[in-house]
């Protein structure tokens, strides 16, 4: 389980940084693939690993809400420069 969040932490920070699509789409599939593996996989009760795996979650969200935040920025670019293009005439 460890060894998967913290494989899903890389592949979120890399997406967070990167602007190609073919590469975000291989992105998500590599995160599809791990959120099956974590399906699939027994957890362990003991307290040190939940509190590593809080660690890393609380890290997961953070890169997820950044990744939002910069999916935001983009649409609001493109919905303004749509609008220019929309009030200008070019003739």
């Amino acid at each position: 389980m460890e060894k998967e969040l913290d494989s899903i932490l890389q592949i979120l920070e890399k997406a967070s940084t990167t602007k190609n699509v073919e590469e975000l789409n291989q992105i998500e599939q590599q995160l599809q693939h791990f959120i099956k593996i974590i399906d699939k996989t027994n957890y362990d009760d003991s307290l040190t690993k939940n509190i590593e795996i809080s660690s890393r979650l609380e890290k997961l969200k953070i890169l997820i809400n950044k990744l939002d935040s910069s999916k935001n920025l983009n649409n609001e670019l493109f919905l303004e420069f749509q609008k220019f293009i929309e009030n200008r005439k070019f003739k």
